[in-house]
Formats: structure tokens, sequence, C-alpha cells
């Protein structure tokens, strides 16, 4: 697993280069923006402006493929359901913390590894306490 300090580090720098530092103001811009982009590099027959809401048929058409008979369109995970996965995703990501301290200790001793804690888990720690 990748420590969340590094997702922390990976997700500033997102942050900063898209959104200027400030996702809540900046993000429909953001969106807008590279939308826009994307249509004035890409040929118009070779883009298709599709939307989740219009169903199979533009989609299918566009890529030269027939209409799916069975099933239903594409699955949304509900709020609850995302929320679920990133609470079971930051349980595991605490758990490798967790690991990686009770590996320091057993290297290192009891004095270090208190060190190794200020210094590496209560810092990430604190982006995963967040989201639960």
């Amino acid at each position: 697993l990748m420590p969340t300090r590094y997702m922390h580090r990976m997700f500033r720098a997102i942050d900063r280069a898209l959104y200027d530092g400030d996702f809540e103001r900046n993000n429909k811009r953001a969106y807008e923006e590279h939308n826009a982009r994307v249509k004035a590099l890409v040929a118009p027959e070779r883009l298709l402006v599709y939307h989740p809401g219009d169903g199979w048929e533009p989609l299918c058409k566009f890529l030269g493929r027939p209409v799916p008979e069975e099933g239903g369109f594409f699955n949304v995970n509900s709020g609850a359901e995302f929320n679920r996965m990133t609470r079971e995703m930051n349980r595991v990501l605490v758990m490798a913390q967790v690991k990686r301290a009770l590996s320091a200790m057993a290297r290192s001793g009891v004095r270090e590894l208190s060190a190794y804690v200020r210094s590496v888990l209560l810092t990430d720690l604190y982006i995963i306490i967040f989201f639960f």
C-alpha cells in the first residue's frame, strides 16, 4: 500500500496544479477549461461528448458496436456505498501505518518508535481521521 504521507503530497500537488490550491472555488472552472481544451484539440468526428443519461445508443454508435440486448446501463455507486468504500480504504491505510509502526518498534525499540510516531504517523493520520 502507498503510505498516506505520499498520497497527501500527491493530492496537494494535484490541487495546486489543477485548482490553484482551492478545489472548492475552482473545480468547476478547471473542469470546463479541460473540456474546452479537449474539444479544441480533437477533431469533431473523433470526439463524442457523452452524458451517461444518454444511454447506450450514442456510445455504441460512436464506437461502431451493437447496443447490448440485456443488462442495465452503467452501475452507479450510491453515496452510502462510496462512503463505505472510502471508510474501508482508510481503515486499511491506517492498519498499514500501524504495521509500519510496529515493525519500527521491533527494529528500533520503544524510545525510537515514539519519535517515529510523532514524525510520521500523527502527521499522516489526520488525513485519514478526517474521512472517518
